[in-house]
């Protein structure tokens, strides 16, 4: 039997296809709508978005990192796209582990991302 009621964010993901793609390696939190809507405008993001989840496994490997689309309030054309780590890890072993992850491939790749990309830890 199939379901025949869409989530939102399903309704959203299936006019992009490749956008689609990520909930297989990301979660969506209440600002699926900006990703969803943010995403196709800066598509360049899109593989490095498949890759970084892949590089994010080797050193956070229980992790599926969080989309958060962040817009200034005084600035709506001023938008950035966050990756949000979740951990209830010791503040110092986290940090280590970002440190590590970012020296070993993030600080090779950020450029790729033009400044709409960042990756950040998030102390559950």
């Amino acid at each position: 039997m199939s379901r025949k009621y869409k989530s939102p964010l399903e309704e959203l993901v299936n006019t992009n296809s490749e956008v689609g793609e990520l909930e297989a390696f990301y979660q969506f939190d209440d600002s699926a709508e900006q990703v969803v809507a943010f995403l196709p405008k800066h598509s360049f993001l899109l593989p490095l978005l498949v890759e970084a989840a892949q590089e994010i496994a080797k050193f956070f490997p229980n992790n599926q990192p969080l989309l958060h689309c962040f817009t200034n309030p005084e600035d709506k054309e001023d938008e950035m796209l966050f990756i949000l780590l979740g951990t209830t890890e010791d503040t110092s072993q986290a940090l280590h582990k970002l440190n590590q992850f970012e020296e070993t491939w993030w600080l090779n790749e950020m450029t790729w991302g033009k400044g709409k990309l960042s990756i950040d830890i998030n102390f559950l």
